[in-house]
């Protein structure tokens, strides 16, 4: 009693300030323990609803989710649900902490003791077993694979059972390995390895102690895990034997699950002293950043004298903490962040077996590690006692005791202990009492954040659209892959794609499911422009908004989700236009606008929109185009509530007379372009002409031939250099060009004509087309020919213009397709 008392004084000092916000918040800082607060809530939805707690249809709404491989510790559940009445939520999750602590210490002491230690020596071993920091890191992030209590209480029986004692040591060993199994089936895995090099070992060098004594008590042991753990597990067995595959509950062995090697030697980054070393040498780290290995100096020391100091009675314990380490390592050793794939490690023999990758990240055997080290270092310090007493005394021994204790102690701070609760926002207990059956969808979507929309799915009791689940099956996802959406926004993402112009239509899949809200939680988006991406994007009012969360509604509604600027008749306007900001465009350049079109109520006809230009000094339009609004979804087909973006985009006449002009909007008949409804102003725009030139150039070589009936080329200059050839031509709109012709610059060899380089531009490189020329304007055009690979010599140029459609080519007053300029160049 009194050292359970003692073991559970120093969970509260090590806890420290749990103890003071007990009912307050949860141990832990990381968003894995939600998931086992909500494992605790659905089972007792599903017991009061008589549901079937291994199919849930809370998660990943509308098809549910099986639960057969998800990380239900039945032990934490089931204690959490007894202990509910007397603690409450938070103080029954803390409650369980401060007792695995308790736990753990006691049942390593009792281990220990069975070894043959004293009590002091056996005290001071529950101490490293208890607060090992890699147990302490589970507590913190992963609180089912840290039931870990009952592990030494299993060993201590087991080697009874295999030694022949009576029965009782059968069914004891059982019951513990049990409620291991209970804790979580990973744990069942590693102790089934321990297991099985313990009776190896046993075999091997204990065999005279085996009997048939011992074969009858192995037998107890798995009848007893059978009848404890069976009913749990019996619905994952059904599963294989009605032909699922064993795939569809493994995850691929990722290299960064492994252990670094450093991450042994580098103190926790939880201490608040010894954390130092961890800035410079965590930041290597990626697993082991939350999850500590570190045994600790003072336990380094006793492990290292554990080894020098060869024994039979550590030989078993030496053996499994060499094999938990090794195969921690992973498949390839990892040093500082650094991988050496040219040094497979004997993880790669195991890697394959459905059991280990079941396990996810070979880290995990960290969680066995802390039983050996526990017992290694107990006989380590039995040994260095036993010499202090012979030469000192009895007194000064347990004080040399009590210092080893109080170091390990020091070593495993972890202060303040963190702690956590995340922040409900007041629509969830809204959303508990609003009338009807109906779920909600959380954005962003994602494996991290899907955690805590568990919990707060706790709170408003809804089903929800994702969830968190360790080892989804049967199409989990399958409704999530049919919502571009939802597959668009992402925490992953690294860039939020909202290019859908129909924002009713993608949000209409959730309406018709059911689920009634999408919420958007604001700390989640991660990247600094997706949240405002997606308040641009979806063009509705929320439904409600504060600090963490902006709630829409999935079916919006006119007057309620959004309203019109402007009321263009049949049902249908503009919620809102935006125009270019600078509003200011020359002749020729390309206007473009934004429309968010939303209906009142469903239009009876297909509707076109005419953008126009109109002269505010005159009220003449001047320019006008139309089309559908939104072609691939045309207005007949919308519903009430409908809202979608559009953009319009056409070229200014270049001939038109700068000034200002309105830019107005107006519905016509899709089919026979009749006037429906209102016209709108969307705003002003200025245009500035162009600036053109009716005076005749002055080029270094005059020329006066004529292309066609539309142009007159009427000089050029022309300069060389090393690389390059930069030809001017200077030409003369004989009128007013519907084409836009394109030029040619041949540089061709005089004696055999071929080509040697040329050029093919539109003029003034494609900004100033022919068709942007108004009669009787004088254009210079510099065009450049590359050089390069041209042999020297004498080469003559001739310069064409033809149509970049059909490349029919226009023929000159001289009668020719080409002119060949009077000048020829060397090189």
């Amino acid at each position: 009693m009194c050292v359970g008392v003692a073991y559970f004084a120093l969970a509260l000092l090590m806890t420290y300030p749990l103890v003071l916000e007990f009912n307050d918040n949860f141990g832990g800082y990381h968003g894995d323990i939600l998931p086992t607060l909500w494992n605790r809530w659905w089972l007792r939805e599903a017991l009061q609803k008589g549901l079937d707690p291994y199919f849930t249809p809370y998660l990943f709404y509308p098809g549910g989710a099986y639960l057969l491989f998800h990380n239900m510790g039945w032990f934490n559940i089931l204690t959490g649900l007894a202990l509910g009445p007397f603690f409450g939520e938070v103080g029954s999750y803390n409650a369980i902490i401060l007792a695995n602590f308790t736990l753990c210490g006691l049942g390593a002491y009792a281990l220990i003791r069975y070894l043959g230690e004293r009590e002091i020596v056996a005290f001071v071993g529950g101490l490293v077993y208890a607060f090992f920091p890699y147990h302490m890191s589970n507590i913190l992030t992963q609180p089912e694979i840290a039931n870990v209590q009952w592990v030494p209480l299993y060993v201590l029986y087991l080697m009874e059972a295999t030694r022949g004692k009576g029965p009782a040591t059968g069914l004891l060993a059982g019951l513990f390995l049990g409620l291991t199994a209970l804790a979580h089936v990973h744990l069942l895995t590693m102790v089934g390895m321990l297991t099985a090099l313990w009776l190896a070992y046993s075999l091997a060098c204990e065999r005279a102690v085996w009997s048939w004594r011992s074969i009858r008590n192995l037998a107890i042991i798995g009848l007893v895990l059978l009848a404890l753990a069976g009913p749990f597990f019996f619905p994952m067995a059904a599963y294989f034997v009605k032909g699922g595959e064993l795939a569809d509950t493994l995850t691929e062995q990722d290299d960064y699950r492994q252990t670094d090697v450093l991450a042994y030697l580098v103190p926790s980054r939880y201490h608040p002293l010894l954390g130092l070393p961890y800035l410079f040498y965590g930041k290597h780290f990626y697993y082991n950043r939350n999850w500590q290995p570190t045994p600790g100096y003072v336990v380094l020391f006793l492990l290292g004298y554990a080894f020098v100091r060869r024994s039979r009675r550590r030989a078993f314990w030496a053996f499994l903490a060499l094999v938990l380490c090794v195969l921690a390592l992973g498949p390839y050793l990892r040093v500082a962040g650094r991988i050496f794939w040219e040094i497979p490690l004997p993880y790669h023999l195991v890697s394959g077996l459905p059991v280990i990758r079941a396990l996810r990240a070979s880290d995990r055997f960290n969680g066995m590690l802390a039983l050996p080290v526990s017992v290694l270092a107990a006989f380590s310090l039995s040994d260095l006692l036993a010499k202090v007493q012979r030469r000192l005394n009895v007194l000064f021994a347990r004080g040399a005791a009590v210092l080893f204790g109080c170091l390990i102690l020091f070593e495993y701070l972890v202060v303040p202990f963190p702690t956590m609760r995340p922040q409900i926002s007041s629509f969830y207990e809204a959303l508990r009492s609003e009338d009807g059956q109906f779920a909600v969808v959380d954005v962003p979507t994602g494996w991290a954040v899907s955690r805590y929309y568990l919990y707060y799915q706790m709170e408003h009791g809804h089903p929800i659209v994702e969830g968190h689940i360790s080892r989804p099956i049967g199409g989990t996802y399958r409704f999530i892959g049919q919502v571009p959406l939802l597959t668009r926004v992402d925490e992953y993402q690294s860039e939020w794609k909202l290019d859908f112009r129909d924002v009713s239509r993608q949000l209409s899949p959730l309406a018709d499911a059911d689920v009634r809200y999408l919420i958007v939680h604001k700390d989640f988006v991660k990247e600094e422009g997706h949240l405002p991406a997606w308040l641009d994007w979806i063009t509705l009012q929320p439904r409600y908004e504060d600090e963490q969360i902006i709630v829409y509604s999935t079916r919006p509604e006119y007057g309620r989700d959004f309203e019109w600027e402007r009321d263009l008749g049949a049902e249908v306007g503009i919620i809102r236009a935006k125009l270019p900001m600078a509003g200011e465009f020359s002749q020729g350049s390309v206007f473009e606008a934004e429309i968010r079109w939303g209906s009142r109520g469903a239009p009876a006809q297909n509707l076109a929109v005419e953008v126009a230009l109109v002269s505010e000094e005159n009220g003449q339009i001047v320019q006008r185009t139309h089309r559908p609004i939104l072609e691939e979804w045309p207005t007949g087909q919308w519903p009430a509530g409908t809202v979608v973006i559009d953009r319009y985009r056409f070229q200014i006449d270049p001939m038109l007379p700068g000034g200002v002009y309105s830019v107005r909007v107006s519905l016509l008949d899709a089919e026979t372009l009749a006037p429906v409804g209102e016209q709108a102003d969307l705003g002003s725009i200025v245009i500035h002409e162009l600036p053109r030139s009716f005076d005749p150039p002055t080029p270094a070589v005059v020329l006066d031939v004529s292309f066609g009936e539309d142009l007159r080329l009427v000089g050029y200059d022309l300069e060389l250099d090393a690389e390059e050839l930069t030809l001017v031509l200077h030409w003369q709109a004989l009128r007013r060009m519907d084409d836009t012709w394109k030029f040619f610059v041949h540089v061709f060899d005089p004696d055999t004509g071929a080509v040697v380089a040329q050029a093919d531009v539109m003029p003034r490189n494609w900004a100033y087309p022919t068709n942007w020329w108004a009669e009787g304007e004088y254009v210079g055009d510099p065009i450049s020919v590359s050089m390069e690979g041209v042999p020297s010599g004498t080469f003559g140029i001739a310069v064409g213009v033809y149509h970049p459609d059909s490349g029919e080519r226009l023929v000159t007053s001289l009668g020719e397709d080409r002119l060949v300029l009077p000048q020829e160049v060397s090189r």
